[in-house]
């Protein structure tokens, strides 16, 4: 799904405007990142959690270029944690062979 596709969902099920659903879709998404961005987990009821982790910068070494050790920059990157509901509805889509739902 992609933003384009949300706005047009929740205008229909809201009965809005066009324009005005994408105003609330965008605002919801710019609370998100800024939550996310200061560390803290954003839950959505029904879904799951996103959260970020942070990880610290150390050395790696890379197989394939033989002994040498690279600096890994430090990092966060983004964690979901799916809700039960959340799991079992695309585990039963999955069973069931719904169409656009990828294994």
């Amino acid at each position: 799904m992609k933003k384009r596709d949300l706005v047009n969902d929740v205008a229909d099920r809201m009965k809005v405007p066009r324009y005005q659903a994408e105003a609330y879709v965008t605002a919801m998404m710019y609370c998100i990142k800024e939550a996310l961005k200061e560390g803290d987990d954003v839950i959505l009821s029904g879904i799951g959690v996103l959260g970020s982790k942070f990880y610290e910068s150390h050395k790696r070494r890379i197989p394939f270029l033989g002994h040498e050790l690279r600096e890994l920059p430090a990092k966060r990157r983004l964690t979901i944690r799916t809700h039960d509901t959340c799991s079992y509805a695309l585990t039963q889509a999955l069973d069931a062979g719904k169409p656009g739902v990828k294994p």
